[in-house]
């Protein structure tokens, strides 16, 4: 899944950045708090 990081994550990017990352990760944590969009 592509996700649009809304904060610096440690080993993933930083803000601004669009990544790719597992659908549970960002469904379970990066989603929720409120961490990418």
């Amino acid at each position: 899944m592509k996700i649009f990081l809304l904060q610096d994550v440690k080993a993933l990017g930083k803000a601004g950045e669009i990544v790719d990352v597992a659908d549970g990760y960002a469904r379970n944590y990066l989603l929720p708090n409120k961490l990418a969009a």
